[in-house]
């Protein structure tokens, strides 16, 4: 059964992959033939008739193109994430058109705005329109689901936390550690990062599910520890890397729970499975998603591989999972940015075993902040000299490359 579920699910994910490229029905049918007959001609009999299940893939992807493209596209609507930028802000409403705007007045999930200006066509398919500094009227607010509504506010009421007991700069980083939010990040910095190699620093992952269901699972038992996973991805945007850690972690819990085996195989493809039925585009136009899966692809397959050269206990632990996971990204890597930084390895390798303590203490920081701000700041000393070392390294490996 678990072979049968692995290999429908993959092609229904080829067929998705082949109607993004090929969007067209005969495109797609004359492509899923094409691969049906090359596996049958290969003498893989099995593979190719279940590969026709391409063909629902791609069906389904150019169904959920068509009745997208057929929503009226208006400058109206619901605010379903707004980012405060350094001079900007950037709203997306529930209509998928994405607005620039002024910093000043701020604006939040759940505010109901109408927007006076041109829409015009998205670059990215995952958007359908961009409004560029449009003049904005608020006609409603708290208009969103009001869960989601109260985490969001917890996350921004915490990075203001760091910002009170922080620099700027280090609290915006911090921001990036803990709860993935570097929509404040100077220019200056973004470019360091992406010139050392450690952007994935601040890019929520696997790494931070992995606190809460190992830490927490333990403690706090299987329900508490699967909403808080829950709760976790919603207050944080619900990013491409988190919201597959989550559900592969919420598969490896509830395996534990009925003593079950775990298969990492089958878990990256129902993890990437369910994002794709939620929305098919973003298995070739979304970055953050890609990156996400053949990092963990590289670690899963490579790491083993690596770790045959030496089992040291700290290159096991740091540079092997680093190295790994950059192997199996430097293509796109090369292919979207046009550059790599060879030292990003052992820039990584530096800074990654300060990483969780930088992390823990940034929680304790931020939510100190809400019961005594001044054993806060006391403790913010601490994380302080953290984050100056780390940011320290990153600044030096960019203007070294």
């Amino acid at each position: 059964m678990h072979e049968w579920f692995f290999w429908l699910s993959f092609f229904f994910l080829v067929g998705v992959l082949i109607a993004s490229i090929l969007p067209s029905v005969v495109g797609v049918v004359l492509a899923s033939l094409l691969l049906a007959s090359i596996l049958y001609f290969l003498n893989q009999k099995f593979l190719a008739l279940i590969s026709l299940f391409a063909i629902i893939g791609s069906v389904y992807y150019l169904v959920f193109d068509f009745y997208q493209n057929r929503l009226p596209l208006v400058s109206k609507g619901i605010i379903v994430r707004a980012k405060q930028r350094l001079n900007y802000q950037e709203l997306v409403l529930d209509n998928d058109v994405k607005i620039i705007t002024a910093r000043y007045p701020k604006y939040q999930y759940g505010d109901k705005i109408v927007a006076d200006g041109e829409i015009k066509k998205s670059q990215s398919p995952l958007l359908r329109g961009v409004m560029n500094y449009p003049k904005i009227q608020l006609v409603g607010q708290n208009q969103g689901n009001k869960i989601k509504a109260w985490l969001v506010n917890l996350r921004i009421a915490f990075e203001n936390n760091l910002k009170k007991v922080l620099p700027h700069d280090k609290a915006v980083f911090l921001s990036g550690l803990t709860v993935g939010d570097i929509a404040e990040i100077s220019k200056e910095f973004d470019e360091a990062l992406k010139a050392s190699g450690t952007t994935h620093l601040v890019a929520l992952s696997g790494y931070n599910i992995g606190i809460i269901t190992n830490q927490l699972g333990w403690l706090l038992g299987f329900w508490p520890t699967l909403a808080l996973v829950i709760a976790f991805v919603v207050m944080t945007g619900a990013e491409a890397s988190l919201v597959r850690a989550a559900i592969m972690g919420t598969i490896l819990l509830v395996a534990q729970r009925i003593q079950r085996k775990h298969s990492q195989r089958n878990a990256i493809i129902f993890a990437a499975l369910i994002m794709v039925l939620f929305n098919p585009k973003i298995l070739v136009f979304d970055l953050g998603f890609q990156l996400s899966f053949l990092a963990l692809l590289g670690i899963i397959y490579f790491q083993p591989k690596l770790e045959k050269i030496s089992g040291y206990w700290v290159l096991k632990k740091y540079a092997w999972p680093t190295i790994a996971a950059q192997i199996a990204v430097l293509p796109l890597i090369i292919l979207k940015f046009g550059r790599f930084n060879p030292l990003s390895v052992l820039a990584n390798f530096l800074i990654l075993p300060l990483v969780p303590s930088t992390m823990y203490l940034g929680f304790i920081v931020g939510f100190l902040g809400f019961i005594a701000q001044s054993v806060s700041l006391l403790l913010a000393q601490l994380v302080n000299f953290l984050l100056t070392y780390e940011i320290s390294v990153i600044n030096f490996f960019a203007f070294n490359f």
